[in-house]
């Protein structure tokens, strides 16, 4: 190993799991660890010669020359140091979590016993970094406390075991989504994106066209597609949602059940349903006041403007002459802005329900229903509001079903969510792989932590303090947990913060008033007003 950096040797009682380093005098100021390195432990054993890579889990930094108990205020450190320099008496220890040793498949296996006490340990060379972390379909980012290494992602264990991205509002979710789905369409991918916010449909010149865009509007040149489907894919329960039926109204859910079941089994629109209600309100009990009440609700529910009688999009297309849900080796985006909240669930509900049926065709080869044209990945964004912890949500059943049973159809579920508090966690726990930016709030981190078994107790830590972009990454698509700088996404997506000075800017600009500076403290751009002058003129 002597070409390589050494930083330090073990001290104290060693064992297999956890390590404490002290770092070289010569490195502490010069090129110290930094939180998160990985680095090489040399196990001085004829069992051990590979490689066992550590990552720097905690740093302490204390200076001997400057002992807590003499030093107590700003003139005891001033005097202390017109003595000399005091810098070497500063001792760096670092606790190291081992990680493993790198099979000839590359793949990591931790070694069952202890390194002795003294052991030289070296900063991890970048060729041993990029075995570790690059093995992968795609590339996520890189090491942030190594950005020469590259971060891969296995796509079959993303897809096939679930995965979730997780933040704050603004920690970088959507470029992270558009990192990778730019590259699974490269590599022949199937997805669909369940967009509450209208965020991905820009990304369609950034993939060469393969992306359609489903929504209330249509738009050919751009590629967006009016979104149809049947009201009888609508169940019961998804029609007293979209009504607003209160959950303790008996009589009128008693006379809108009455009516679905009328209407059940054929295609029907509003008005096979308003003659239902007519037809069931007729029969002996005085319901008028209840029939009265739902046609008032239909009439005011604007809800229903993507739902037909029997025009519906198919669930395969090639994405050029005839376009589906799913286009092989498209990304199609189910852009839902501007619907409530019920009517999203209704229609994720729907969709998601024919895709699973479909899978479930594809993998027994019957038809019973349209299969799909391979291996789909479903992502669905704001995932809280589809899955919330404790239920409510039309689409709740499919997609929990998607999530332990999906893999064996070809179904893959991608959650994305700013509040994994309000995830469902059991949910959340199906999605073997994580890619966990900015997170602050203790009841989300809580949340993350019983649903991630694979995730450390160090690199919880590390959530509150990640910049922008910055991630934790762990689970079966990820040869070893680590701290991520995700790549940024360099097309446009629909979601990013707008630039309120420079748009104010240039409204303002129209009527000749003096724009506003970047602010420095100073008063730039604001007139000076004497307010006693000001008020006695008034």
């Amino acid at each position: 190993m002597s070409n390589k950096e050494l930083v330090g040797n073990l001290i104290g009682i060693t064992n297999p799991v956890e390590l404490v380093v002290r770092i070289r005098p010569d490195i502490i100021r010069k090129n110290p660890l930094e939180l998160g390195e990985h680095v090489v432990i040399e196990y001085q054993s004829a069992d051990m010669d590979k490689d066992v890579l550590g990552r720097v889990s905690e740093i302490h930094l204390e200076n001997l020359n400057m002992p807590s108990t003499l030093l107590n205020s700003p003139q005891d450190f001033e005097a202390l140091a017109r003595l000399g320099d005091l810098s070497d008496g500063e001792v760096l220890t670092a606790q190291v979590t081992v990680i493993g040793y790198l099979t000839e498949k590359n793949k990591l296996e931790i070694p069952r016993y202890a390194p002795p006490p003294g052991a030289n340990v070296y900063r991890a060379p970048t060729d041993i970094l990029n075995r570790a972390f690059g093995q992968g379909h795609c590339r996520i980012g890189s090491l942030r406390a190594n950005q020469e290494v590259e971060v891969k992602v296995n796509v079959n264990e993303l897809v096939r075991r679930h995965f979730a991205v997780l933040a704050i509002t603004g920690g970088g979710k959507g470029n992270t989504i558009a990192v990778l789905v730019k590259q699974m369409i490269a590599i022949g991918g199937t997805i669909i994106i369940i967009d509450p916010h209208s965020e991905y449909s820009t990304m369609r010149r950034d993939v060469q066209g393969r992306l359609i865009t489903f929504s209330t509007d249509t738009d050919l040149e751009n590629g967006s597609y009016g979104l149809r489907l049947r009201y009888s894919s609508l169940s019961f329960r998804d029609l007293t949602d979209i009504l607003r039926v209160p959950s303790k109204a008996d009589r009128m859910r008693a006379l809108l059940r009455d009516a679905y079941n009328i209407l059940e089994g054929t295609n029907w629109d509003l008005d096979d349903l308003r003659n239902a209600l007519k037809t069931a309100s007729e029969s002996g009990k005085d319901r008028s006041s209840q029939y009265y009440s739902l046609m008032d609700r239909i009439e005011n529910a604007t809800e229903f403007l993507v739902f037909d009688k029997t025009e519906e999009v198919p669930l395969v297309g090639d994405g050029q002459s005839k376009v589906g849900l799913l286009n092989k080796g498209f990304v199609t985006v189910l852009a839902l802005s501007g619907l409530p909240d019920e009517v999203q669930q209704a229609i994720t509900k729907t969709v998601a329900t024919r895709i699973f049926k479909g899978g479930m065709s594809w993998r027994h080869n019957d038809d019973t229903a349209t299969p799909i044209p391979g291996p789909v990945l479903l992502i669905v964004e704001e995932a809280h509001i589809f899955v919330p912890a404790g239920g409510g949500s039309a689409a709740m059943a499919i997609l929990k079903r998607i999530a332990s049973e999906g893999r064996k159809f070809g179904v893959g579920l991608g959650l994305v969510s700013q509040r994994p508090g309000k995830l469902d966690s059991d949910v959340l726990s199906q999605c073997n792989s994580m890619i966990v930016l900015k997170i602050v709030n203790p009841y989300d981190q809580n949340n993350i932590e019983k649903s991630a078994e694979a995730l450390s107790k160090d690199l919880m830590k590390e959530l509150p303090s990640l910049n922008v972009g910055e991630a934790v990454v762990f689970g079966s698509a990820f040869n070893l947990p680590t701290v991520v700088k995700v790549d940024k996404y360099e097309g446009t997506l629909g979601g990013s913060d707008i630039d309120v000075v420079d748009n104010w800017n240039q409204t303002y600009s129209n009527i000749g008033t003096t724009p506003a500076q970047d602010y420095d403290g100073g008063s730039e751009g604001f007139e000076e007003v004497d307010w006693d002058e000001h008020a006695r003129g008034n």
